[in-house]
């Protein structure tokens, strides 16, 4: 491999091409700990860059990895062996066309990067994954993000236009368009779309926009079970709101993630609901009333009038920051996973995730049981093949 990495050297420059151990550590490792391998690591700074890497590859038949900024938790950006094509350098906006509604972006882009050069022109990118500070378009593109703003505007897949991609023969293609109404053939793009980089590296990304919303209230409701929680998402949307967010937390995650944010969880809080609502602002009084008496009317024990501003916005952080605070704190294996189901089918959803977490619990309290009353000085990894046996 060696000398193919001096090849490589010698076709892109030193500039490029890195094989620093911590270069390709921190390149092979995602923040939910999932750990591969890199042999090098190319940081492209043009479409040239990302076609002669590409070609390289296809050359001595090697494996390539596209990546963002790595923030993805499923495990899509992890290389196991080969190069990792690095695109953070490519983030420039090409183009800003506020009278047709899009933007063409390089894929290395940040997503807030790209939303605070559009509020400049009252307009913002409405797809908002959790880590939008540090995700790429392009690796929100190839994952195909959703984000807390899903409720109202879908994932990424219905605001990407069209593509510039770089395909496995090394050649450049363009699919779609650069309006909302795209007609004609295959519609190649929403294939790009999710595809991980299987399919290809997305060199180039034409995305429609959206204004900003006149007026935005965030609307907070504590429950004491999560079924009345559960019933006011369903009664919100029989009342014809479409939420511009609408996000929940059990009480579990909330117990861990609020004291990181100094918020003082209210008595008999068993479910957290968090509902953000856009509207002209003659209407968004209204509509904020009308959310708020549904949410007491399912039995919400606290809503936003008994919380301050500040303390609003603090579930709202407790939500936002949950994922990566399990990662961080959680001393045995966390699993994060998007979970997609219609309104009507989320008391079924719940009821589960209920009985897998009872289910978890009563093992884990045996576990431990076990292993203080079978060999009380020697600590439970011992045991535990043992312990999964029987």
């Amino acid at each position: 491999m060696s000398n193919k990495i001096r090849e490589l050297f010698s076709i892109l420059g030193g500039d490029k091409v890195f094989t620093d151990p911590f270069d390709l550590i921190s390149h092979s490792t995602d923040p939910g700990g999932i750990r591969g391998h890199v042999d090098a690591v190319v940081r492209a700074e043009s479409v040239d860059d990302v076609i002669a890497t590409v070609r390289f590859c296809r050359k001595y038949k090697i494996p390539l990895t596209p990546q963002g900024a790595l923030s993805s938790l499923t495990g899509s950006a992890v290389p196991f062996g080969g190069i990792v094509l690095d695109l953070q350098k490519m983030c420039k906006i090409e183009e800003i066309n506020i009278e047709d509604s899009y933007v063409v972006v390089e894929p290395g882009l940040r997503v807030e990067e790209l939303n605070e050069e559009l509020k400049k022109h009252g307009f913002y990118f409405p797809v908002d994954p959790t880590s939008s500070a540090v995700a790429t378009i392009g690796g929100a593109i190839a994952s195909g993000a959703g984000g807390i703003r899903g409720a109202k505007f879908g994932t990424i897949r219905d605001w990407t236009l069209g593509l510039d991609v770089v395909i496995g023969t090394g050649d450049l293609i363009k699919v779609g368009c650069r309006t909302v109404k795209c007609r004609q053939g295959y519609d190649l793009t929403r294939l790009f779309v999710g595809s991980e980089g299987t399919l290809g590296v997305i060199v180039k990304a034409v995305l429609q926009i959206h204004p900003i919303p006149e007026a935005v209230n965030r609307i907070v409701a504590f429950f004491s079970e999560y079924r009345d929680g559960v019933r006011a998402v369903r009664e919100i949307k029989k009342a014809k709101i479409v939420p511009l967010a609408m996000e929940f937390m059990d009480k579990a995650t909330m117990d861990l993630v609020s004291k990181f944010v100094g918020f003082e969880i209210p008595p008999k809080s068993e479910f957290a609901l968090i509902v953000d609502v856009d509207a002209p602002k003659e209407s968004i009084g209204r509509i904020s009333e009308e959310v708020e008496l549904i949410l007491k009317r399912c039995g919400a024990v606290i809503t936003s009038s008994d919380l301050s501003k500040e303390e609003i916005e603090k579930v709202f952080v407790m939500r936002k920051s949950a994922t990566s605070t399990i990662i961080n704190t959680s001393k045995i294996a966390s699993f994060s996973e998007d979970v997609t189901v219609p309104p009507s089918k989320l008391p079924e959803l719940m009821a589960e995730i209920y009985k897998i977490k009872g289910e978890i619990q009563y093992q884990s309290f045996c576990f431990r049981s076990y292993c203080r009353w079978k060999h009380p000085s020697k600590g439970c990894d011992k045991l535990r093949g043992r312990f999964r046996k029987s």
